[in-house]
Formats: C-alpha cells, sequence, structure tokens
C-alpha cells in the first residue's frame, strides 16, 4: 500500500511540473508578432491605466517589447510604444515571421556586441596612444633637462679655470 501512495505522489509531482513548464510555454515573449483581438486601449503605464495612448482595433497586428509580465504586455504599433492587456492579443500565427523576428533580434543583438567591442578596441588604443605620447614627451624632456644639467656644469668648470 505504501508503494502506491509514492506512485501517486510522484505522479502528481510530474503533472504540476508538466503544467508549469506548459505555463511557462505560453508566456509572450518580446520581439514576437501579435494580433490584438478585440478592441483595446494602449496605455503608458500599467499602474496608472487612465494613461491611455491611443486604441487597437481587433485585427491589429502588433510587436512586442518585452516580455510579458503580471498579464501586460509591451506592445509597439507604428510610432507608439505602450501596455496593453494578455487577454486581448494572441500570437499572429505565422511561425515563420515568428523565426525571422527572432533571428533579426539575434542579429541585432551580434551586431551592438560587435559595436561595443570595436568602441572598446577603440577606446583601449586611444588610451595606449595617450600613454605613448606621454612617455616620449617625459623622454624628451628628460634629454632636454640632461643637456642644460651637463651645459651648466660646463659652464661651471670654464667659470672656474678661469
Amino acid at each position: 500500500m505504501r508503494r502506491g501512495w509514492k506512485i501517486f505522489l510522484l505522479c502528481c509531482v510530474l503533472l504540476l511540473g508538466n503544467v508549469q513548464v506548459h505555463a511557462e510555454e505560453q508566456m509572450m515573449k518580446a520581439n514576437t508578432l501579435l494580433e490584438v483581438v478585440e478592441d483595446t486601449e494602449l496605455v503608458e503605464d500599467i499602474e496608472d491605466r487612465t494613461s491611455v495612448i491611443g486604441t487597437l482595433q481587433a485585427g491589429t497586428p502588433v510587436i512586442s517589447v518585452e516580455d510579458e509580465r503580471n498579464g501586460w504586455i509591451k506592445v509597439s504599433y507604428r510610432e507608439m510604444t505602450g501596455y496593453i492587456s494578455t487577454l486581448n492579443v494572441s500570437k499572429y500565427g505565422d511561425a515563420e515571421l515568428d523565426q525571422e523576428f527572432e533571428q533579426l533580434a539575434n542579429q541585432n543583438m551580434l551586431m551592438m556586441n560587435e559595436l561595443e567591442y570595436v568602441a572598446l578596441q577603440k577606446k583601449q588604443e586611444m588610451t595606449w596612444g595617450i600613454i605613448t605620447g606621454v612617455l616620449v614627451i617625459a623622454l624628451f624632456a628628460v634629454g632636454i633637462a640632461t643637456a642644460v644639467v651637463k651645459n651648466i656644469h660646463e659652464i661651471d668648470k670654464k667659470t672656474k679655470k678661469r
């Protein structure tokens, strides 16, 4: 009988774990093409739902800007960016477009990383250039100071001989 309870508990844990994984799969992600399923207001801030930017008609395609959070998702439509309830949108239904958006997002991320790396390299080159310039100037200054001191000593020797 005890073994039956263990199997029952194991099945419950597996089922609950599967439900949680399934819920995560349903969560809307950033850079996804979505479709407004019923007329809805686009708000500037989740906390202040009275800050309406505009109204989106059913059937309007929008792009998610951020991952879903607490039943709201930040979307972009033309020049407007704001939040709408996830109850009023669904995936647009074109998996190829979703893949293309994901590829573009990945390419943009790679380009940004590359640009940051190039900027860092230029900054390091500039730093080393400045250090090299300062060292060259310091060497010239030491050389000039040494020559001046040598001339002063030679002048002192000549004046002492007289």
